[in-house]
């Protein structure tokens, strides 16, 4: 998600996000996983709990497989 269509995201929820040095702190990421993970805690605001379900939608769409042939690895084979 580019910055601009994430501050107009933002402006319309109206969320006010912490920005130091044109970054955006959104919530903890893990990396390292095959899919997406974020950890929200109790006080988590609404506004922030749809920020990070954007975000992670984003994060899901950019990964799926392409249509020039790529897979997922079925579950079975790692068993």
């Amino acid at each position: 998600m580019s910055r601009l269509l994430l501050d107009d995201y933002l402006s319309w929820i109206g969320a006010a996000p912490l920005v130091t040095a044109e970054e955006i702190v959104l919530a903890t990421r893990m990396e390292g996983l095959r899919k997406p993970v974020n950890d929200l805690s109790r006080g988590t605001t609404v506004a922030d709990i749809v920020t990070t379900v954007a975000v992670t939608a984003a994060q899901v769409r950019d990964n799926e497989p392409s249509l020039a042939g790529d897979e997922l690895p079925k579950v079975a084979e790692h068993f």
